[in-house]
């Protein structure tokens, strides 16, 4: 049986957790290098929101974290929701909710655990008022790095999430098609779900 604990805010310790769980970012679709600085910058971000930032932690029987979900209210003022923001966008962000990252120890994929953790992050912000989540879906659709076996999660469908026909273009340090990392652009759809 697992245990989840939600928390508030990214202590130092819980962000040493957090940068072990990105590393699954370096698999496809996000080929994401995992660059220290870079690393250091993002989850400046996020320590930066203090106690909006809602954390939802999944333990194992012997206590330790196997999987980690990150999610926040929209607030204008908060760097890393910026891009939201843009005008081209038009987006209703008023009694928003956005689920960032979700991340598992890869030996404990398949077993529901992004499902508790999204149900979980959901019905705490449906005690909050929100009315729609957003969240981030990389997209790299027509990649020739796509593995053959790759398929996407269908736990977006399953929660009637819907792809907003929009999107959010990042740079982080990218694997390229050599091997070699350089600064990329990276394309996001960006999907919704009223609550």
């Amino acid at each position: 049986m697992y245990k989840i604990v939600h928390k508030k805010g990214l202590s130092d310790d819980d962000r040493v957790m957090f940068t072990e769980f990105r590393k699954n970012y370096k698999n496809y679709p996000y080929l994401y290098s995992m660059e220290k600085d870079y690393e250091d910058e993002y989850q400046d971000c996020y320590q930066s929101l203090g106690d909006r930032l809602d954390m939802f932690v999944v333990y194992d029987q012997e206590g330790k974290p196997i999987a980690v979900s990150m999610s926040t209210p929209f607030d204008k003022k908060m760097s890393i929701l910026s891009d939201f923001y843009k005008p081209d966008l038009d987006l209703d962000l008023d009694n928003a909710y956005y689920f960032a990252d979700i991340v598992i120890n890869k030996k404990y994929h398949g077993q529901g655990i992004a499902r508790e953790l999204y149900t979980q992050a959901t019905n705490y912000a449906k005690n909050l008022g929100i009315s729609k989540i957003y969240a981030l879906l990389v997209n790299r659709d027509n990649d020739p790095r796509r593995p053959d076996d790759f398929h996407y999660s269908q736990l977006w469908k399953e929660f009637e999430f819907s792809n907003t026909g929009l999107s959010i273009t990042c740079e982080w340090p990218t694997f390229q098609l050599d091997g070699s990392v350089k600064m990329d652009s990276n394309k996001l759809d960006i999907y919704m779900k009223k609550i």
